[in-house]
């Protein structure tokens, strides 16, 4: 597994884990993935070392489950810890080492994760609501945004993907608890689930149903 690190007038901009590929199939289209609040408990406190990541029931198996259906799975998370110094890059790494490994032994892979590390007020095109990460994974591994979708446990999650015409999942077990309309900007979540495994058997069924199976 190999990290590579793209660097914008010495600061660092994005960046990105990419696992090898096991089957050799084409694959076009992505669920992208929010982290906490997802695959993780949401806290409210920076998950700053490995052994502070608790992963949420069945989230290996809900991604098993996306392999297997021909998706790339890919986390696109806001991790402004890094930018505010109470982190470095490194150890964002070892708390991501950890969560691929929790999910492995689950079944699951994780095909790539792009986090943006800056704070807030930074402006940048990547931190969502921004959609700069998912256009970077679509370029980058050749996805069709239309046929993919996010995942995610906030506004802000649903605004990136809409951003890029995905199709987008709210799920319950994070940031927002219960799903108030008025918190959202249009588009509306295309579908509101009480958590991830949910999110895939939704999914799966929609493209079950899309393809008349």
């Amino acid at each position: 597994m190999v990290d590579r690190k793209s660097l914008y007038g010495g600061k660092i901009q994005e960046f990105i884990g990419c696992a090898v590929e096991e089957r050799n199939v084409v694959i076009k289209r992505a669920v992208f993935l929010d982290r906490d609040g997802v695959l993780s408990v949401e806290g409210g406190d920076y998950v700053t070392r490995p052994e502070l990541l608790r992963v949420l029931p069945r989230v290996g198996e809900a991604i098993g489950r996306l392999n297997r259906a021909d998706f790339r799975v890919i986390i696109v998370t806001n991790q402004s810890a890094v930018g505010r110094g109470l982190m470095t890059v490194g150890d964002l790494e070892e708390v991501h080492a950890r969560l691929r490994a929790e999910i492995a032994s689950e079944g699951g892979r994780i095909d790539a994760v792009y986090f943006c590390p800056h704070r807030p007020e930074e402006g940048c095109s990547c931190r969502k609501p921004a959609p700069g990460m998912l256009l970077r994974a679509a370029e980058e591994y050749d996805i069709e945004l239309p046929r993919s979708y996010m995942v995610g446990d906030s506004p802000k999650d649903i605004a990136a993907g809409a951003a890029v015409g995905s199709r987008t999942v709210l799920v319950l077990s994070g940031h927002t608890r219960a799903y108030e309309p008025s918190r959202f900007a249009a588009p509306q979540p295309e579908c509101v689930c009480a958590d991830l495994w949910n999110a895939v058997e939704w999914i799966l069924s929609v493209e079950a149903a899309d393809s008349g199976s």
